[in-house]
């Protein structure tokens, strides 16, 4: 699913259940996370996106529309994949995390993809495959190739 589609089905959610406070910010931070990657950033955070299910329960008879929802927030790693190559979803408090544990020297980045990860990190060196991956669009995978950041 192309991104813009996603954003337009996270709004519509949005607008059949945005009285709900917890349903309201929980859409904001994917909005947020597909937002970010589309302009080639990494995202402040990347929500939980399941809900509870005391919480579900809670609120199924007036919002059906929930499970729908959740299936949708499920969708974000395949369009994460499918628009910006980026297999691995991770935040700006992640990728500090992950920098702290990373020895002095330079760093070696074998099968980086788009090297979102790569570009991020200083004093690497990437190795981007040049295989191109093509599978059918009727199986709703695009091509992927790699397009480093």
């Amino acid at each position: 699913m192309e991104w813009q589609k996603y954003l337009a089905r996270l709004r519509y959610y949005d607008r059949m259940c945005g009285n709900l406070p917890t349903v309201h910010q929980k859409i904001a931070q994917v909005q947020a996370v597909v937002k970010a990657y589309s302009r080639h950033e990494i995202p402040q955070e990347v929500p939980k996106l399941s809900f509870s299910a005391h919480y579900l329960e809670l609120h199924m008879t007036k919002h059906p529309e929930l499970f729908e929802l959740v299936s949708c927030l499920n969708d974000l790693r395949q369009v994460l994949i499918e628009n910006f190559g980026i297999w691995h979803v991770f935040s700006r408090a992640w990728l500090a995390s992950f920098k702290q544990q990373l020895k002095p020297g330079k760093t070696l980045v074998v099968m980086c993809g788009n090297a979102a990860l790569a570009a991020n990190l200083s004093n690497v060196i990437t190795l981007i495959g040049k295989r191109k991956i093509t599978r059918s669009r009727t199986r709703g995978v695009m091509s992927n190739e790699p397009m480093p950041w």
